[in-house]
C-alpha cells in the first residue's frame, strides 16, 4: 500500500525527508511554538466548523442561537474550547514571533518567511476581533462598536473601511453578516494560504538554529524523534490548559445587544 501511494504521490519519501531533517543545534523547546500555533489553529478550525452548525447570523437570531449553545453542556464546552483556543493561538503567535526575533531567524534568506509570519499575526488578530461580535450580547456589541469607531479614525481609508465592515451607518444584521463572513470564510482562507506559504518557505530555507557566530559549529540533531516529541508534548500541554480553562472559566453571555442601553 505504501509503495502504491509513494509511486503516485511521493508522500512517503516527503514524510521521511521531513522526519529525518537535521535540526541545527539539536532538539530544543525553543522550537515548539510554531508547531503549537499550528495545533491551536487546527483546534480552532475543528471547533469553529461544529459551532457553525448551531449559530444563526442575524440581529434577530444571533443572541438566541448563542444562548441555545450555552444551554447545552456539550455545545457550551465546544464554545468554551473555541473561546480559550483563540486566546491561546494569539499568545502562541506572539511567542513564536518573539522566538524568531531573538534567534535572528528573520534575517537573509528568511525575510519573506518573517513577513508572512507577521501577516499571520494580523490575520489571527482579525479573527479574534470578528469572532468577538458574533454572540451579539451587550458586551460584544459595544466592544465592537469601539473597535469600529477607532477604525473610522484612520486617515484616508478609515471611514470607508468602517462603513464596509459594519454594512452601513449603524450596526445590525449586516454587521453580523460581514463579521461572520470574515470570521468563517475570508480570514480562515487567508490563514490557510499564509500557513501554506510559511511552511513552504520554511521547508526551502530550513531551520535557522540558535544565535551563534559560526552556524557550522552547531551539532545537528534529527527532527524525529526528539523534536517531534517536544512539539507534541508542548502542544498537549497547551490543549490541557485550554480544556481546563474551558471547564472552570467558560465565557459569559451578557444580555442581548440593545443600542439604546449602555
Amino acid at each position: 500500500m505504501l509503495n502504491w501511494i509513494e509511486k503516485r504521490t511521493g508522500f512517503v519519501s516527503m514524510t521521511k525527508d521531513f522526519l529525518t531533517e537535521d535540526v541545527p543545534g539539536g532538539a530544543s523547546y525553543w522550537y515548539v511554538f510554531g508547531s503549537a500555533t499550528l495545533f491551536a489553529m487546527i483546534v480552532q478550525i475543528v471547533t469553529g466548523i461544529f459551532l457553525t452548525f448551531f449559530y444563526a447570523p442575524s440581529a434577530a437570531t444571533a443572541w438566541e442561537s448563542t444562548r441555545a449553545i450555552y444551554l447545552n453542556p456539550y455545545t457550551h464546552f465546544l464554545l468554551s474550547v473555541h473561546y480559550w483556543g483563540a486566546s491561546a493561538m494569539i499568545a502562541l503567535v506572539f511567542l513564536h514571533l518573539l522566538q524568531v526575533l531573538i534567534f535572528g531567524a528573520y534575517k537573509s534568506p528568511r525575510e519573506l518567511q518573517w513577513v508572512v509570519g507577521v501577516l499571520l499575526l494580523l490575520v489571527t488578530l482579525v479573527l479574534g476581533l470578528t469572532g468577538y461580535l458574533l454572540p451579539w450580547d451587550m458586551d460584544a456589541y459595544f466592544a465592537s462598536q469601539v473597535s469600529l469607531n477607532i477604525t473610522g479614525l484612520a486617515p484616508i481609508a478609515g471611514p470607508f473601511i468602517q462603513h464596509v465592515a459594519q454594512g452601513g451607518g449603524g450596526m445590525g444584521t449586516e454587521t453580523i453578516n460581514r463579521f461572520f463572513g470574515l470570521h468563517v470564510w475570508l480570514m480562515p482562507a487567508a490563514l490557510l494560504a499564509l500557513v501554506g506559504a510559511h511552511l513552504t518557505i520554511f521547508r526551502h530555507n530550513g531551520p535557522a538554529g540558535p544565535v551563534v557566530e559560526d552556524p557550522r559549529t552547531l551539532k545537528p540533531g534529527r527532527f524525529w524523534p526528539d523534536q517531534m516529541f517536544m512539539d507534541g508534548a508542548f502542544s498537549f500541554i497547551v490543549f490541557v490548559i485550554i480544556v481546563f480553562l474551558a471547564l472552570v472559566a467558560p465565557p459569559y453571555l451578557d444580555a442581548k445587544a440593545d443600542p439604546t442601553k449602555f
